[in-house]
């Protein structure tokens, strides 16, 4: 009896990659940029990445997307009540916070990498920002 294979958007490529990058620490598609020119590593694939996800669900296989805070709850309930308006200004204060908060909130990079998903409204600090709290005055903060 022939039983129809499972689909899994994983190769055995992507996978073997996927756990090397757990296995090391590789938190961002900034590290695995870097990790890749370590002679050892150089021969990882640009992008080993399964078509459609993120970075941030790649290197991250146990954050489930259901589990992270929502896009709005972050800018309404973390950004703005703390005033963090400015990219720069968010990863400071994200630096000084204490790991059971710093764990559960994406940096910036996270951001760009798909912590809140594909969408292009999500991946940039500014825009998703802009999404939840509108600039004043129709002045765009830079």
């Amino acid at each position: 009896m022939n039983t129809p294979k499972k689909q899994f958007p994983f190769t055995d490529n992507s996978l073997r990659v996927q756990l090397i990058c757990v296995a090391n620490g590789v938190d961002t598609s900034v590290d695995y940029a870097s990790a890749r020119r370590v002679p050892q590593l150089q021969k990882l694939p640009e992008d080993p990445r399964p078509a459609g996800m993120t970075w941030y669900d790649y290197l991250h296989p146990d954050s489930a997307p259901c589990e992270r805070i929502p896009a709005s709850d972050f800018v309404k309930g973390v950004l703005v009540p703390n005033n963090l308006l400015l990219d720069r200004v968010y990863e400071g204060w994200l630096n000084t916070q204490t790991a059971n908060i710093a764990d559960t909130i994406p940096s910036v990079q996270h951001i760009a990498d798909g912590f809140f998903g594909k969408s292009g409204a999500h991946n940039t600090f500014r825009i998703l920002l802009n999404s939840f709290h509108p600039p004043k005055h129709g002045h765009s903060m830079r």
